[in-house]
């Protein structure tokens, strides 16, 4: 017997301090849940400096070996007991170490090191095929996971491992991708071969066209009449744009054959100049806006694809326009062209310069032969231009009424001056602008139209008794006037109350509110329709009109009542009712049923249009602006139409005293549903 004893208590002490383990991991279909339960494990990576690596890649595994988590950050990632082997990798360099989770939060920490040993740092020459170097490129460097590597003034930083990638862009345009990895960085550099050799570029048209007609401006006659402020910002003008083709007579801008087709914005496809942006189902794509084969010859005076075809040039600038504060050349004459204009409308109408000359226009993009985008201005504002017609596209469509058609005409009348710009036939800058403005009025009045009908009347056309009690009754109609505008009608049921008959006024009343489950009737089968409603009814009632649920708490300390308690911790906390005495018993007013239920199910007063426009609304002698619920009537008693924007209802019109709107623009919009 004891050689039993002692086998039994072998066995237990080898199981207890045999480890345990679970096999759990995400992704197959295998679970062990031998240990059925969970921890929270957070990872941490530090470099040996000690500080946190950011952007360290984390990766987990199981005791098999199969990866749990997807690629993670340092984070907290909640797992099964077990143990795991966590791999966080960062500019080449890794780290592993194991990890044993076993309770509800479970750290691990893992050391990569950041010593130099480990990094290369570089900068990025570019070179044409006859190895000169081709300054003024704009460089991006990308590690293996597509995310950017910033530099530190153009000095760049990598691993020892991984495959990297170099994008280098002339303007715009992409001009060369490769990977690399640190053996290709010699004594210090990464030396990136752009195809063929550079030329130099012939000013465009847009420029010496438009500088000839400036300065024959400036010899005219009458130049002398002309305002100081004016000759100087035309003078200011003129001498830019005569910089900027000097530096292309220097040969300060350039370009390159690349061994590929480009068209005249420098659009690649299939060896051949494309004269649209893309071609779907049948239309050929120019700027968003899509045209049929004839209706692409209609509108510019040629057919697709009937550019001449043969070599395109992929254009760059050796020196880009940072003396001009990165402004486009098209900025530039575009500005010089306004000021030309403001000298020739400053001259004597007979002027003989003003009628040789005229007016001048702003040159088309394509008289910049592809240079119109060297610098920033362009770039920007294209892709803003863009974004802000696909916005005033879908916001002219919103609406169709009459009141919204002078705000459609002028969105459609921006959207087609930008258009026109975009593609050389007008100033860009200016439509921007003028579709920025249309927008920013369109959205100032914009909105959907909704009417809300008033829910209560006076007790006479000229009174309407704030401080007067509400029978049952009467509340009853209320209730009844908003189920009827948010659709509910009286359709089922009776009213089974044995002191309210069928030939009673407010049968149909009663019958619909109790029907709803909004009023209940009083004990022994009864509805009371003259009693007088308490304040806690009437926040109950309010409180079922507009879905609000009730909630704990008694801050009044209501001894009585419990049914009515928590409704009324509501209204407390919704700001119907305020802190104070405060009697559940007591009568309600029709004043405060107006603020009450008008808190209830969201009806706001726009006190300034009411301020602006009580002649013609319904109102009463015996409630003035000095009555505390004084705005709260007027929106009970009057049927108004609104809009809204993301903050505010803004009141349009309202139903005047003889049963007309105020505005006919604005009447007849959706009628809003007060009970949900």
């Amino acid at each position: 017997m004891k050689k039993y004893i002692a086998i039994i208590l072998a066995a237990l002490m080898l199981i207890s301090i045999t480890p345990f383990k679970t096999f759990a991991y995400y992704g197959d279909d295998y679970y062990d849940y031998y240990y059925n339960n969970y921890g929270d494990l957070i990872v941490s990576v530090m470099g040996d400096d000690r500080y946190p690596i950011d952007g360290a890649i984390v990766k987990i595994y199981d005791s098999f070996g199969r990866e749990v988590t997807p690629i993670g950050y340092s984070n907290t990632y909640t797992l099964p007991y077990g143990y795991y082997t966590v791999v966080a990798t960062y500019m080449g360099v890794e780290s592993r170490e194991t990890a044993v989770v076993d309770s509800s939060t479970n750290y691990v920490s893992l050391t990569l090191s950041t010593s130099n040993n480990y990094k290369y740092t570089f900068v990025v020459n570019t070179v044409d095929r006859n190895g000169f170097d081709i300054r003024d490129l704009d460089v991006r460097v990308y590690d293996e996971y597509d995310r950017e590597i910033t530099s530190s003034g153009g000095v760049y930083t990598i691993g020892y491992a991984g495959k990297y990638r170099v994008d280098v862009y002339s303007g715009y345009k992409l001009v060369k991708s490769a990977y690399f990895d640190y053996t290709d960085i010699k004594s210090g550099a990464l030396t990136v071969n752009i195809d063929g050799g550079f030329e130099a570029a012939d000013a465009p048209r847009a420029l010496t066209d438009t500088l000839k007609i400036a300065k024959d401006i400036r010899r005219c006659g009458d130049y002398g009449s002309v305002s100081k402020d004016l000759r100087n910002r035309f003078e200011t003008s003129l001498d830019t744009v005569s910089n900027i083709v000097d530096d292309f007579k220097y040969g300060k801008f350039s370009y390159s054959y690349n061994g590929r087709y480009y068209d005249k914005y420098g659009k690649y496809y299939n060896g051949y100049y494309r004269n649209y942006d893309s071609y779907r189902n049948g239309y050929y794509y120019v700027n968003g806006i899509p045209y049929s084969y004839y209706e692409f010859y209609k509108k510019f005076g040629y057919y697709p694809d009937e550019y001449d075809k043969g070599r395109g040039y992929n254009y760059t600038a050796d020196w880009y326009l940072d003396k001009y504060n990165g402004l486009s050349m098209r900025y530039y004459v575009e500005t010089l062209v306004d000021a030309a204009n403001a000298v020739l409308d400053d001259m004597p109408i007979s002027s003989l310069c003003t009628r040789d000359i005229g007016h001048l226009k702003y040159p088309s993009i394509y008289d910049y032969n592809g240079f119109d985008t060297i610098g920033s201005y362009d770039n920007k504002n294209v892709k803003e231009a863009n974004e802000l017609i696909a916005e005033a596209k879908k916001l002219k469509d919103k609406r169709n009424d009459s009141y919204w058609k002078k705000y459609k005409d002028n969105l459609e009348k921006a959207i087609d001056e930008t258009n026109k710009a975009l593609k050389g036939n007008g100033g860009l800058k200016t439509a921007v602008e003028n579709l920025r403005k249309a927008i920013a009025e369109a959205k100032k009045n914009d909105g959907k139209l909704y009417t809300r009908r008033a829910y209560m009347k006076g007790l006479t056309s000229t009174t309407f008794s704030p401080s007067g009690t509400l029978t049952r009754a009467e509340m009853a109609q209320i209730i009844a006037n908003l189920l009827e505008q948010s659709g509910k009608n009286y359709s089922y049921g009776t009213a089974n109350f044995s002191d309210v008959s069928q030939s009673a006024w407010y049968y149909n009343a009663v019958r619909a509110a109790s029907n709803y489950g909004i009023m209940v009737g009083r004990p022994g089968g009864k509805f009371d329709p003259q009693g007088l409603v308490s304040k806690e009814e009437l926040i109950v009632i309010a409180a079922r009109l507009g879905g609000h649920e009730a909630m704990n708490g008694n801050t009044f300390q209501i001894k009585e009542h419990y049914w009515s308690v928590p409704y009324i911790e509501r209204a407390l906390t919704n700001g119907w009712i305020s802190y104070g005495e405060f009697n559940p018993s007591e009568k309600i007013s029709r004043g405060e049923t107006a603020k009450i239920i008008n808190k209830a199910i969201g009806y706001g007063a726009d006190k300034e249009y009411i301020n602006k426009n009580t002649n013609t609304m319904t109102t009463f002698n015996d409630v003035d602006r000095t009555n505390p619920y004084y705005y709260e009537i007027l929106v009970a008693t009057n049927t108004i139409s609104y809009q809204r924007t993301e903050t505010l209802r803004i009141w349009r019109a309202h139903v005047t005293k003889n049963g007309t709107w105020s505005d006919s623009n604005f009447g007849n919009g959706d009628v809003i549903s007060p009970i949900k």
